[in-house]
């Protein structure tokens, strides 16, 4: 059954993770309910809020594979 969650990411280099992180969901054809980013306290430094709409399975797995992103340094999962 789908529910939804909320993917909170730490990032650098900002517009390189984000193009990363879409083309990650574009290749698992996962749809985005909503997109957010905005800069962190710290310089460089920028966070992303990712609305998905998916199985908890889905979300962990995708949770995994943004761990793996050179540019993602941190990425918390809390469903809604």
């Amino acid at each position: 059954m789908k529910k939804t969650f909320i993917l909170s990411v730490t990032a650098h280099s900002a517009l390189r993770a984000l193009q990363r992180i879409v083309c990650l969901l574009t290749r698992s054809r996962i749809d985005v309910d909503r997109l957010t980013m905005a800069e962190a306290d710290a310089a460089g430094v920028s966070r992303l809020e990712i609305c998905l709409r998916v199985e908890p399975q889905i979300a962990e797995r995708t949770a995994k594979q943004l761990r793996r992103v050179v540019e993602i340094s941190d990425v918390h999962i809390q469903p809604l």
